[in-house]
Order: structure tokens, then C-alpha cells, then sequence
């Protein structure tokens, strides 16, 4: 009887998982093709992923640290309170990730949670292709932008330039090019970095190429893999693919880069300078509570746009309690990955801190929650360099 009740909370666990990442992930692509309401059907598979959790969590005997629930319960807490000072909850997404991802750790699912990220990032490669080649989009989303409701297409996404830019099955670039670079970051796998950088060229996002190549190199000269031949085949390769990704574009892959901290003639540059202008002004002339607690929905109902920078958003959107929610683990891991000599880590976690500062990093629902298991992944690998012997310890509970 013990066995039965075991499997079925163990399958049950991996259904909840599973729909988890669907939720998160296929919603906009399956309501566009099936015609279902995109929001309501993802909101209402991840409250009931929560729901379902939390009663299982009761049920079963899994044991649970009490450091764990008490990060959860100030989670929560911090929320409840935050939203009431808020216009909408535009971002509330940065504090119920962390329920979900502890959901995963709690479940013992992560390599469930992997395999989900890893058959994603080919079948994005799949959709990517074909719609670099026929410069269309696999399905398009309808949605509000300065009060006019727009199709989320290709000729959308295109830019100034008109830019071929694929999303695969997200519902534009950016959101694909936050999964690549989670996905580079939790796999150290010189392949699938590779093929995320692949994948992020032809997003034309300047952002994912450099994160996407510099976790590329790092694994390159990881001293397991590291050969000179690689460097030749990769140098190779990689120049060979931004030239027919050139001669696809209408604007030069290599100019875009070059054109990467010129925030005098760049007009996608001077655009978001500006927006961080404004998002510091406009955290400065918040009273004292949303200094605290932030306003979340308020600037993109002012400007129409967030604030272009993860780390700008949650000041301006969550107060300063949302951004040190963030940047302190974040900090403190950046740290420990130096007293514990893990370049791997380092390298990862100053490529999400430089990621957020370009770039709304944290507002994707997937990304939030990419985010903080990178997060738990990380604390976990570098307990486990510092003291071997908590591996065990480490496997059967869920610490944060």
C-alpha cells in the first residue's frame, strides 16, 4: 500500500511539473493555434499548479526544511502586502516564482525540469529555422501596446531594420532570447550553449549573442573539453553562420554588435537610455511606501514600455524590497562562487547580472522561474564544493 501511494504521489508530482512548464512555456503558441484566451488558460494552469502542490506538499510525507518554508512564507507575505500598493499585477510573477521553482526541488523533479528545457530548445531550433528562411512566424498573439491592440508577428518583431527575427514557440525574440540564456547558464554542455548561441543569432538580439558566445567560449577552454582544434572549428563555424545570417538580414549582424554601447547614433540604444532615465525619475518621485513596495504596472501604463532593465523594473515595479529580494541571493552566490573558486558559476551569475541590466530579464513568467532554480541549483552545487559531504544531506531536502 505504501509502494502504491508512493508511485502515485511521485506520478502526480511529475504531472504537476509537467503542466507547470506547459503553462509557463506552450500556453501562447497552443491558444493561438487551438483558440483558447491566452492569460486566463496560463494563469489559471499555474494557480492550480500551486493549489494542487500545496495540498500534496500536506498530504505526503515529504519533508520539507524549515529555512525552506520560511523563505516561502516571507515570499508570500512580501507579496500579499506589495500588492496593495500596486496599479496592477503586471510583475507579481517575481515573487510566485519562487513557489514554483522550490516546487520543483520539494518534488525531487529536476531532471524532469531539464529534459522539459532541453526538448524545448530543439524544437524552438526546429521552429527557429523555418521561420528565418521564410521570414514568417509559426503563430502570432494579439496585444495591447499603448492602448492599440497589435499583432505579435514578424513584421512586428522586425524592428527599424527589418531584422529577420525568430521566437520559436514564445511569443516574441526577447522572451526566447531569457530562455537561452537561462538555458546556457543551468548546462555547462558545450553543445547545447552552442546551439543556443545558434539559435540566439538568429534572433538578431545583440544581447543573446554576446551572453550566448562568452558561455560558449567559457566552455570551450573549460579544461575537459578544451582542444585547439575546437577553437579553429568554432571560430570557423561561427563566422561562417554570421555571414549567411548577414546576407539574410537587412541590417549586418556584426554592425549591430559593433553598435552595441553606442547610445549616441544607435536609436534602439538611445530609446533605452532614455527609458532608464525615466525609470529612475520615476522611483525617485514615489512616496515613501512605493519606495518600499514599488508600483507595479505603473510605468508601462504611463510610457506604454517597461523600464528596459531587469534590475530597473524591479526598483521601479517592486520597491526596493522587490530588487534586494533579487540581487541579494544573486550577490551573495557571486560571492561564494569566489571563496569556493568556481568559475563556472561566477562566470554564470555576472552573465545574468549583466543580462538584467540590458534587458527586462525578470519579466517573463518562465524566466522568473528559470531564474530562481538557477539560483537553488547554484547554492546547492557550491554547499556541495565547500563541504562534499552534504551531498547526500543535499538529495533528500530541499534548501535554498
Amino acid at each position: 500500500m505504501k509502494t502504491k501511494n508512493t508511485n502515485f504521489f511521485n506520478n502526480l508530482t511529475s504531472f504537476l511539473i509537467i503542466i507547470l512548464f506547459f503553462s509557463l512555456a506552450y500556453v501562447p503558441i497552443f491558444t493561438s493555434l487551438a483558440g483558447f484566451p491566452n492569460r486566463e488558460l496560463k494563469y489559471g494552469l499555474i494557480f492550480s499548479v500551486m493549489m494542487v502542490g500545496f495540498i500534496v506538499l500536506l498530504l505526503s510525507k515529504i519533508e520539507v526544511s524549515n529555512r525552506h518554508i520560511f523563505i516561502i512564507l516571507v515570499t508570500l507575505t512580501i507579496f500579499a502586502i506589495s500588492s496593495v500598493f500596486w496599479t496592477s499585477f503586471y510583475i507579481s510573477g517575481i515573487y510566485l516564482a519562487v513557489f514554483l521553482a522550490s516546487l520543483i526541488f520539494v518534488f525531487n523533479k529536476e531532471d524532469l525540469w531539464k529534459k522539459l528545457i532541453i526538448l524545448t530548445l530543439f524544437l524552438t531550433s526546429i521552429l527557429g529555422l523555418f521561420e528565418f528562411l521564410t521570414n514568417t512566424s509559426i503563430y502570432a498573439i494579439q496585444k495591447e501596446v499603448n492602448g492599440v491592440m497589435v499583432t505579435l508577428d514578424a513584421n512586428f518583431f522586425s524592428g527599424a531594420y527589418s531584422n529577420t527575427r525568430v521566437k520559436g514557440i514564445f511569443e516574441g525574440p526577447l522572451t526566447l532570447v531569457q530562455f537561452l540564456i537561462f538555458t546556457s547558464v543551468l548546462f555547462k554542455n558545450l553543445n547545447i550553449r552552442f546551439l543556443c548561441l545558434i539559435i540566439a543569432i538568429m534572433t538578431a538580439s545583440r544581447t543573446g549573442i554576446i551572453c550566448c558566445a562568452l558561455l560558449t567560449l567559457v566552455s570551450i577552454f573549460n579544461r575537459a573539453n578544451f582542444k585547439q582544434s575546437n577553437i579553429m572549428i568554432f571560430m570557423i563555424f561561427l563566422g561562417m553562420f554570421f555571414l549567411v545570417i548577414s546576407i539574410f538580414s537587412a541590417q549586418d549582424i556584426f554592425s549591430r554588435i559593433y553598435l552595441v554601447s553606442d547610445f549616441e547614433n544607435d536609436l534602439s540604444n538611445v530609446l533605452r537610455l532614455n527609458q532608464w532615465v525615466n525609470a529612475v525619475v520615476q522611483y525617485l518621485n514615489y512616496p515613501i511606501e512605493n519606495l518600499i513596495f514599488g508600483n507595479s504596472g505603473l510605468i508601462i501604463s504611463m510610457s506604454g514600455i517597461n523600464s528596459e532593465s531587469g534590475w530597473l523594473e524591479l526598483l521601479v515595479s517592486a520597491g526596493i524590497f522587490g530588487f534586494l529580494f533579487y540581487f541579494i541571493p544573486t550577490f551573495y552566490l557571486l560571492l561564494k562562487s569566489i571563496s569556493v573558486q568556481n568559475i563556472s558559476v561566477f562566470f554564470s551569475i555576472l552573465i545574468i547580472i549583466v543580462a538584467a541590466s540590458v534587458q527586462t530579464l525578470f519579466l517573463s513568467s518562465l524566466s522568473n522561474v528559470l531564474f530562481w532554480f538557477f539560483i537553488i541549483s547554484a547554492h546547492r552545487e557550491l554547499n556541495i564544493e565547500r563541504n562534499p559531504n552534504k551531498e547526500k544531506d543535499l538529495k533528500q531536502t530541499s534548501m535554498i
